[in-house]
């Protein structure tokens, strides 16, 4: 891992003199793109010609996208060890049905995470009975303690048969232990990123935690390219990413990103030359750059974009086109275009269009 610390080398003539070399090279980014790539690669062609340093895992560099492919693990695995100012992270977002590999399996959400297409097309639109080697889901939404018993309400309180079976609308009775075991796998499941969880017939690798088992505490701006980045609930950002500005969105992003980037960018770097200008690492200005799409170039959906603060503060659009405090990391943020409305964190399972809450 590149840490472009300085070295300080003593003059041989005399001990009075002290030469310190600069091997920063000055700000660094990383690309993981699981969609089309024309929108990352227009922001890492930006920063190229602005003199930042690329260190995109060299593997992922070549192949630009993870869009129809599932690399290998250890490619994943590149990412724990690239530490960068700026992460830009993009592909489909959401919260997405899962399969325990069992008859009668509840409509359950797997956590909130980054996805790529063969995962969209199989387990995210037929949910509970297709899947796709070429898929890949990469976690970013986790349980906490307190929250566990709560979520064990919810599920036996939502196990209907699959949604999709001849027995839909009937309640299904399995034998308790079955039923138990069930929903400590899932319980395990949103916990536990960095294991291996089986459920029925089918494993949910331990790769997909990739992005929640590190600690990236230099990185400065993360931009989450992707629908409702900042909608489900965000304690992961803010726990691997402590000291980042968190860019992202509270409803769906525009199919093409490109032209939201291209405005960012030029928002971003108006009135500076320097790569190392202390602007571009100030929340505040980066922040700024980020709404005045919306507030000054008025682009399509993006009155929808938001961000996170590093005190876990969550800024959106209010309908009157005024950036307000709009939840917390631990909320589930969900903005219409007609303004911004919160759901408590406690919603785990649908039924038909409706969120399911042990209290309800």
């Amino acid at each position: 891992m590149a840490t472009f610390e300085h070295r300080i080398c003593r003059s041989l003539e005399t001990d009075d003199t002290i030469n310190t070399l600069d091997f920063y090279p000055g700000p660094t980014f990383a690309v993981l793109e699981l969609l089309d790539h024309k929108d990352s690669r227009y922001f890492a062609k930006y920063l190229r010609k602005k003199r930042w340093l690329e260190i995109t895992p060299d593997s992922h560099k070549k192949e630009k996208t993870y869009y129809w492919t599932r690399p290998p693990d250890d490619q994943l695995r590149d990412f724990e060890d690239t530490v960068p100012d700026w992460f830009y992270i993009s592909g489909h977002y959401a919260r997405t049905a899962g399969r325990s590999g069992m008859e009668g399996a509840v409509n359950h959400h797997l956590p909130a995470g980054f996805f790529n297409e063969p995962f969209h097309k199989a387990e995210w639109k037929t949910e509970l009975n297709v899947s796709d080697s070429r898929s890949l889901h990469l976690q970013t939404e986790i349980l906490d303690e307190t929250d566990a018993r709560e979520f064990s309400a919810v599920m036996k309180k939502a196990w209907l048969r699959s949604p999709y079976g001849e027995n839909a609308h009937k309640k299904l009775e399995p034998d308790a232990t079955d039923k138990d075991a069930v929903i400590a796998s899932w319980l395990n499941l949103w916990q536990n990123p960095q294991d291996d969880v089986v459920l029925g017939s089918h494993t949910y690798a331990e790769v997909r935690g990739v992005l929640t088992g590190q600690h990236w505490d230099n990185v400065k701006v993360v931009m989450l390219v992707g629908c409702n980045t900042l909608t489900w609930t965000k304690t992961v950002f803010s726990d691997v990413f402590p000291n980042a500005l968190i860019l992202g969105y509270v409803n769906k992003n525009p199919a093409n990103g490109t032209p939201h980037i291209k405005a960012f960018m030029k928002n971003l770097f108006k009135g500076i030359s320097d790569p190392r200008d202390p602007r571009l690492s100030d929340h505040e200005h980066i922040a700024r750059a980020w709404m005045d799409v919306h507030r000054r170039q008025r682009l399509a959906k993006s009155n929808r974009m938001a961000y996170m603060t590093t005190d876990r503060k969550v800024f959106a659009f209010d309908e009157n086109d005024n950036v307000v405090e709009a939840g917390a990391a631990s909320d589930i943020t969900l903005r219409f275009d007609n303004g911004t409305w919160m759901f408590s964190k406690n919603a785990f399972v649908v039924k038909g269009n409706k969120m399911v809450r042990s209290d309800d």
